[in-house]
């Protein structure tokens, strides 16, 4: 048998190497190489919806304190609550008029927007600044709105309600009472109990109704009779009547998450914190 050995003249040196490691013109190199892209696009993709919260990634996710602006007055115990979270959030009140300057550019250095007029008389903020939270929202921000903060347009009385203010972001309606005023700026003084409704929802896990314990006093709560638009976590339950209210209710946009509170948040510490921790 006549071996050819690849210094002899004719002998078939088989397929030339191709610069990309394989053979026959380097389909295992091209096949990797168009893969790169493809990887590159899933990677940047997780660390995108890590950052914006929509799902967790050991690594990957953000730990650092949420950057928080409280548009408003909140009550004091929702700020004892704040004080308390420092691991969680870093917050700073600003009232809705000293936002009317570039609104846009200052909400964009938070990653939570909290609507809390509750300690204020006037419950208006700037076209400005309502369309600026709007905008917020939707490119991926986090809103919490309070009662009836930020119903109506600072200087103008032509329209209420959150719609007329900041679009559809809100999770709830403000519908006309039968007193012939909207309902959102009617306030009702309730003395009863939330119930969670949503068994799913982290923000209620564990917490079946508040107050715990059957020894323990009725909430007395300030709330409005608003219509849910979104996903009903928890439910008001009147003591003395059969009426119910929506306590808290989400709305879940593309990118951004809207969460309202029909009570003063304070007046829950727990599933404020755990709140800001789900937004986390």
């Amino acid at each position: 048998m006549f071996l050819a050995y690849p210094e002899e003249e004719g002998a078939d040196l088989g397929p030339e190497p191709s610069f990309s490691g394989g053979y026959g013109g380097g389909g295992m190199g091209i096949h990797l190489e168009g893969l790169i892209p493809l990887i590159l696009i899933v990677v940047i993709a997780a660390v995108a919806g890590s950052y914006l919260g929509l799902w967790h990634i050991p690594f990957i996710s953000q730990n650092q304190p949420l950057q928080v602006l409280v548009i408003g007055e909140p009550s004091l115990q929702t700020r004892v609550v704040m004080d308390e979270a420092k691991d969680l959030l870093n917050y700073r009140v600003r009232s809705g008029e000293s936002l009317r300057a570039n609104p846009r550019e200052q909400l964009a250095q938070y990653n939570i927007v909290m609507l809390d007029q509750s300690g204020e008389e006037n419950q208006c903020i700037p076209r400005q600044v309502g369309e600026a939270i709007r905008e917020f929202v939707q490119k991926g921000g986090k809103l919490i709105t309070v009662m009836n903060s930020g119903i109506c347009r600072s200087g103008s009385l032509e329209a209420i309600g959150w719609k007329a203010v900041m679009g559809d972001v809100v999770p709830v309606d403000c519908v006309p009472a039968k007193n012939g005023q909207p309902s959102c700026m009617t306030p009702l003084v309730v003395r009863g109990e939330i119930w969670r409704q949503d068994y799913d929802h982290p923000i209620l896990q564990g917490i079946e109704v508040i107050p715990a314990l059957q020894d323990q006093p009725l909430l007395e709560l300030i709330t409005f009779d608003v219509v849910p638009q979104g996903n009903e976590i928890a439910f008001i339950q009147n003591a003395s009547t059969p009426e119910f209210y929506p306590a808290i209710v989400e709305k879940r946009l593309v990118l951004g998450k809207s969460l309202y509170f029909n009570y003063d948040p304070g007046a829950t510490p727990v599933v404020l914190q755990k709140t800001f921790e789900y937004l986390r």
